[in-house]
C-alpha cells in the first residue's frame, strides 16, 4: 500500500528523492494527479509508450513501504520493524553519523517509515541521493526483442 498524497507532498518539500524511482518510473508506482490516484498496469519491464509518459507528467508519486525501505537502504539507513499487537515500532539508524530515529504508534508501518524519513531530512545532518545507480546495485531494465 503507498502512503497519502499528503504525506508524500509532506515528504518531497523536505527534499525526499528517489534516483531509481523517480528517474525511471515503471507500471506499478502509484501517482496522482487532479485528485485521482492510479497505477499504469501490465508487464513492469515494458518501456512506458509517449501517451503514459504523458498521463504521469505532472503527477506525484506516491511511494509504498517497500519504496521507502529502499530509500533507507540506499541512503546508507540500517531499520529494524517491530509489530506488537496494536503498535509498531520503526527504528532507523543512519550508518554514517550513528544518529537513531524511532517512531512507535499504532499507525501502519509505511507511515511509520515515512515519519522517520521526515525526521530524517528535517535534522538535514547530511545529503542524501548522492550514490550512482551502480552504486545502489540499481541497473535499468533492458526488454529483449524476441
Amino acid at each position: 500500500m503507498h502512503i497519502t498524497y499528503d504525506t508524500a507532498m509532506q515528504l518531497y518539500a523536505l527534499g525526499f528523492y528517489s534516483k531509481v524511482q523517480q528517474e525511471y518510473p515503471n507500471r506499478n508506482m502509484v501517482f496522482c494527479k487532479n485528485d485521482i490516484c492510479f497505477s499504469l498496469g501490465g508487464n513492469i519491464s515494458d518501456p512506458l509508450t509517449d501517451e503514459e509518459k504523458q498521463l504521469i507528467s505532472g503527477s506525484v508519486w506516491l511511494p509504498d513501504q517497500s519504496d521507502l525501505q529502499d530509500w533507507l537502504e540506499e541512503n546508507d539507513f540500517s531499520y529494524s520493524i517491530s509489530v506488537n499487537q496494536n503498535r509498531r515500532l520503526v527504528e532507523c539508524v543512519d550508518l554514517i553519523t550513528g544518529t537513531k530515529y524511532t517512531s512507535s504508534s499504532s499507525i501502519p508501518v509505511r507511515d511509520a517509515l515515512a515519519a522517520n524519513i521526515r525526521k530524517i531530512l528535517k535534522r538535514k545532518e547530511r545529503k542524501f541521493n548522492t550514490k550512482t545507480f551502480a552504486e545502489m546495485g540499481a541497473y535499468k531494465i533492458i526488454k529483449s526483442e524476441q
